[in-house]
């Protein structure tokens, strides 16, 4: 951690030194220094950030340069921001002089450390496996033992157990291989497709809740006699669900003496002195195997009673104790760039799910900390919280407007507030000039000052729907890379040729199709670097030609809402290589939303090859029948047909959409059933089903019984009218 800061620290002043030489004056000597310095720190901080548990003066340092390189990152973009347009830089040199000194005093003992430090070397220590033989070995013979059917043996216990990785050393552990990223139906359908026709062992650790296990079952093919399925697990509710034939195994843990054994083969204590210690310490593990091999390889780099018994002071405090300092291990474990990454999960709450994309956007702004506001007045927080980074509102009940002391945030990078009440931005928000993110959706604001400009480091704007931002000035943000929901305007022509890392673009359009012709004809759309595309028209006139956009070979998202021209076939306009109208050649994602397209668009979009997803919404298709063909959307993993109200008949070939896993039909209520070809998708994992009519449903509803269920038996996840079947 403390190794990253110091790095970026030392970015920041080769920055500062060339970009700010003409108002530095006496202070780009001691800045040099400085730079110089840290750069030094940084080599030893590597190794010794990694080791720190082992020697209380490199761990006491460490704290000291991360507090140093704190200060001195707050000191450098006040100056950036503030001193450099007053053209005054006393106050940094006096500051960054302080600093160096209390830092330089350290370096002569570090290098000595850090030699020590550099002789040593890391070595594995065998796994011990104590007081749990017995749970082993009749583990193994439950696993091992021949049977008619697929049984599920679960172990129930606390964190900590250890006990998967003795057992799997005793049937054998497999290669591991890496997987590809894979979401939750793809991974099922390609386990399910692997372990078909096998026999197979399949392990998971720690299963949480019987959600998980309803949601992962569908995946085990049943008919495969004699497979096993183990998991570890702290709720015993999970293992009688999973398998209410199969008794769980409840895991103790250790005795006293037993801890003791297990501690002695990590840590060996010479002498009466440590051992009367180490017993008092290893009681305080609770049994916990885990617990006991964190202490004694902590215990096993101390070489004196003093380094034991301040140990010993810590575990009594809680610093070590319990769940907390096997995390704190697994975190100096971590790689040095990935700990305040690690740290910032904190400010979320427990059981919170992190959205992916806010997450990243969030660790580029922040490098240091996050701060928890739920219960905090924004004014006490933008007086007392000045060198805030990160500030993420979202779904807080914040009415009117944000008071104008935001502009005291100087150095925010982050600022969230969508789903707020927030009716008004102050005109001060402009100076924010280090904002990275603006994330508006979902709010009261109808209106903002148009003060956007000056934020020139802005890298992802996010706008409501009700937000006039035609006024909007932008020619300064340079460095956008997402903009979403923005006005058309006069903006467009003058501003999109500096925008040039601009990867995902939406743009609403309250009338004037000319305006869309502008945007397709733009540089952003030639230079062909976008990668996601949304079009919002909110007028009744047919948009003009979109043909441009299929110039955008990166373009994979793309979405459409409005009146579009009819899409060709091949029999009204031949083509090849799929150049099909505005189609771009490696789209994967496509939403058609009240297109209100006459002829059946399928023969057209089964031919776009990477297609992985289609959306069809609110009158995308006027016609009633649609028919997808053998061979076609060879990609294809989930489709959706929202209230597509003049849909009849849909027709799939056997053959059609041979990766398809999942199927949402809503609203369609003319569609009078599912088509036959629907049980020739075998790949196909969830069907969603809502708000169909009641011939329709009557199909489906009463099961095994139903006219239609031979289409969907082989489907493991069918949800009818919210009324889930399996």
């Amino acid at each position: 951690m403390a190794e990253f800061l110091v790095a970026f620290v030392v970015e920041r002043l080769g920055e500062l030194l060339i970009q700010e030489s003409s108002f530095l004056h006496g202070a780009s000597g001691q800045l040099g220094r400085m730079q110089a310095e840290l750069n030094r720190m940084k080599c030893f901080l590597q190794d010794a950030d990694s080791r720190k548990e082992g020697d209380k003066r490199v761990r006491n340092w460490i704290t000291e340069v991360r507090e140093a390189a704190y200060d001195a990152e707050d000191v450098i973009e006040t100056f950036v921001l503030k001193a450099a347009s007053r053209r005054r830089s006393g106050g940094l040199e006096g500051v960054i002089k302080r600093n160096i000194g209390e830092i330089g005093e350290g370096t002569s003992a570090a290098n000595e450390l850090q030699r020590q430090l550099r002789e040593s070397y890391p070595h594995d220590v065998e796994e011990h496996v104590v007081g749990l033989e017995k749970d082993v070995e009749a583990l193994v013979a439950e696993l091992i033992k021949e049977e008619e059917r697929i049984r599920v043996i679960s172990i129930v216990g606390m964190g900590g157990l250890v006990m998967e990785s003795a057992i799997m050393k005793q049937v054998g552990a497999p290669n591991i291989e890496l997987m590809k990223s894979l979401d939750v139906y793809e991974l099922m359908g390609e386990l399910y497709n692997f372990l078909e026709e096998k026999r197979y062992l399949v392990v998971f650790d720690d299963m949480w809740s019987t959600y998980e296990w309803d949601i992962l079952k569908p995946a085990f093919p049943s008919g495969n006699i004699g497979s096993k399925i183990m998991f570890t697990t702290r709720n015993e509710e999970v293992a009688w669900l999973a398998d209410s034939q199969s008794h769980p195994h409840r895991l103790r843990c250790l005795t006293v003496e037993e801890s003791w054994e297990l501690f002695c083969k990590k840590a060996f204590p010479e002498n009466d002195d440590f051992a009367k210690l180490g017993r008092v310490m290893v009681g305080k593990c609770a049994g916990l195997p885990l617990s006991v091999n964190v202490l004694g390889g902590l215990l096993a780099t101390k070489k004196t009673v003093n380094e034991w018994e301040m140990v010993h002071r810590k575990i009594l405090d809680g610093t070590y104790d319990g769940v907390s300092g096997i995390l704190a291990l697994s975190y100096n474990d971590l790689p040095y760039h990935l700990k305040p990454c690690f740290l910032h999960l904190g400010i979320f709450p427990e059981g919170f799910e992190i959205p992916k994309n806010k997450l990243i956007r969030m660790w580029v702004a922040e490098v240091q900390y996050g701060l928890s506001l739920e219960k905090k007045e924004l004014k006490h927080i933008f007086t007392h919280f000045e060198l805030l980074r990160v500030l993420d509102l979202e779904g807080l009940f914040i009415k009117d407007s944000i008071p104008s002391g935001i502009g005291n945030l100087i150095h925010l990078r982050y600022l969230g507030l969508r789903r707020t009440l927030v009716e008004y931005l102050p005109s001060s928000i402009g100076n924010l000039r280090c904002l990275q993110t603006l994330d508006l959706r979902d709010t009261s604001i109808t209106r903002i000052p148009n003060v956007i400009w000056k934020m020139e480091h802005l890298r992802h704007l996010r706008l409501g729907q009700e937000i006039c931002s035609e006024h909007l000035r932008m020619d300064n943000l340079r460095q956008i890379q997402t903009l979403t929901h923005i006005r058309a305007g006069s903006w467009v022509t003058k501003c999109f040729a500096t925008m040039t890392y601009l990867r995902k673009l939406g743009i609403i359009y309250k009338s004037r199709p000319e305006e869309v012709g502008a945007i397709l004809k733009s540089s952003i759309v030639r230079s062909g670097r976008l990668q996601s595309l949304f079009l919002e028209f909110l007028c009744d006139i047919p948009l003009p030609s979109l043909t441009p956009i299929s110039s955008c070979p990166r373009l994979s998202t793309l979405y459409i809402q409005g009146r579009i021209a009819e899409l060709p076939t091949d029999h009204q306009h031949p083509r090849q290589d799929h150049d099909y109208e505005f189609i771009p050649p490696n789209l994967t994602k496509l939403t058609l939303d009240s297109s209100r397209l006459e002829h059946d668009p399928m023969p057209t979009l089964e031919k776009i090859p990477y297609l992985r997803t289609l959306h069809l919404r609110n009158q995308a298709y006027f016609g009633k029948e649609m028919v997808c063909i053998a061979k076609g959307f060879p990609k294809l993993e989930f489709l959706e047909l929202r209230e597509l109200n003049h849909l009849e008949d849909w027709r799939v070939d056997k053959g059609a959409m041979p990766s398809l896993r999942r199927l949402v039909i809503n609203n369609c209520r003319s569609l009078r059933m599912l088509p036959d070809g629907l049980k020739f998708v075998t790949t196909l994992q969830e069907l969603e089903i809502t708000g169909m009519s009641g011939e329709f449903n009557e199909r489906l509803e009463k099961g095994e019984e139903a006219e239609d269920w031979n289409k969907v038996e082989h489907i493991p996840s069918i949800t009818l009218a919210s009324v889930n079947v399996f």
